[in-house]
């Protein structure tokens, strides 16, 4: 793939991005679509749709202990960010949206997004160890 290849696909990426972040899910959908008609293009056996997780931000309680817990979330620029904490404290780390300035681990991004839907699969079978259910917990929806 050329370097004009690459910035288009890098752009279409980017715009579908905002377009999310903006509630225009249609017309994120066809940019995603065309991002991936034009990556066949060049790599046709290697190139999947993202699937995207239903919730922005997903967490989860630990097996081993009910203070420590794990969040996955998108940010307003689609950059995926990553929390942990345990009755010790925590941290947390963020992966960019290539192309914008960021996204120096592409492949890693990709794989939090799809453990952001993992997460979101064991919720439904097991919402006493979902963070966020737990957290909301008896309190008035806003």
């Amino acid at each position: 793939m050329n370097d004009d290849a690459k910035t288009l696909v890098d752009r279409l990426a980017d715009e579908a991005d905002q377009c999310r972040n903006d509630d225009a899910t249609d017309i994120a959908k066809l940019l995603d679509e065309a991002r991936e008609a034009l990556l066949k293009v060049d790599r046709p056996d290697k190139t999947e749709a993202i699937q995207w997780p239903v919730a922005r931000d997903v967490g989860r309680i630990g097996d081993m202990s009910p203070s420590a817990s794990l969040r996955v979330g998108l940010d307003s620029d689609n950059d995926v960010y990553v929390s942990v904490w345990d009755e010790s404290g925590g941290g947390s780390v963020e992966f960019c949206c290539p192309g914008a300035g960021g996204g120096r681990s592409p492949k890693t991004r990709m794989a939090l997004i799809e453990l952001m839907r993992a997460m979101e699969a064991d919720n439904a079978v097991s919402p006493s160890n979902d963070w966020w259910a737990k957290r909301l917990k008896g309190k008035a929806p806003e």
